[in-house]
């Protein structure tokens, strides 16, 4: 796992078939093979 600081990557909006209105997605876990996991916030 590789833990990413905050501010260093840019948001990405949240997609519309699971969010209603503006939803703003950071990812500070993100999973590197084999890993299968990942997190968002």
């Amino acid at each position: 796992m590789k833990i990413i600081t905050n501010g260093s990557q840019p948001s990405r909006k949240g997609p519309d078939e699971y969010f209603t209105g503006t939803v703003r997605l950071d990812a500070p876990f993100q999973a590197t093979g084999p890993a299968r996991v990942g997190g968002r916030r």
